[in-house]
């Protein structure tokens, strides 16, 4: 997005990252530790972005420069599908199909 707003003579202005979990009962284990404060479950995303909200004290773009870069976002859009086989040097048979029963770990 940075180098997109960039290129296009947008001002670039602060870009926070989150990942936001839906499921409350998700369990992710990550082994860096810094990264937990970038990890929320859905409950806790609005306070989370209204941190953020908070830390900023001039808005990023004007009324007029928001419609510019929302008909610029539309204007440019191009969606992307990657073929996930050929770029991990895959095929169908590597996949693993089903669901894995968690007393004998056989795939259903």
């Amino acid at each position: 997005m940075k180098r997109w707003l960039q290129i296009h003579k947008f001002s670039v202005p602060p870009i926070y990252h989150l990942v936001a979990i839906s499921n409350s009962s998700t369990i992710i284990k990550v082994s860096d530790r810094s990264l937990n404060n970038l990890i929320v479950k859905g409950d806790v995303l609005l306070s989370r972005v209204l941190q953020f909200d908070e830390t900023i004290s001039n808005p990023s773009f004007t009324d007029k420069e928001v419609r510019k870069l929302s008909k610029s976002l539309l204007k440019n859009h191009s969606p992307h599908h990657p073929d996930i086989l050929k770029q991990y040097s895959l095929t169908p048979d590597d996949l693993q199909k089903g669901v894995q029963c968690p007393s004998c770990l056989s795939y259903v």
